[in-house]
């Protein structure tokens, strides 16, 4: 009975580790481009990829912010996920879109009509 349950229980675990490991969030650490500081936070992607949270968010910027995601440091390739307004901070969150953000690895805070983003930020 005991071997019985034992390899169950491995079978169990072999079938669903896999999926256990790819569901995890994916979380990147905030750093303003111009000055570490001028934005600072961390912005997470849950484990599905349903949702983008942007945390302790602090922004020296008196502007509009754009959240994108984008695959490597091509912003053209990425995806605008929400805007901040002027003044935000704190938690926040944004539905992702619906095309999906499955390979992208790097979050841009942009001031539209700035050519170069405030902060950037690699997802791990």
């Amino acid at each position: 009975m005991k071997k019985t349950f034992l390899f169950l229980f491995l079978v169990v675990v072999v079938w669903f580790l896999p999926g256990a490991v790819m569901a995890q969030n994916r979380t990147a650490t905030i750093y303003g481009f111009e000055k570490a500081e001028f934005v600072t936070g961390k912005v997470t992607i849950s484990a599905f990829g349903d949702l983008v949270m942007v945390r302790d968010l602090k922004s020296t910027y008196n502007e509009l912010l754009e959240l994108h995601l984008s695959k490597g440091f091509d912003r053209t390739k990425g995806v605008m996920i929400g805007q901040i307004v002027p003044g935000s901070s704190g938690n926040m969150s944004f539905d992702a879109p619906a095309e999906g953000i499955g390979e992208m690895d790097t979050v841009f805070f942009i001031v539209p009509g700035w050519s170069v983003p405030v902060a950037v930020g690699l997802l791990k």
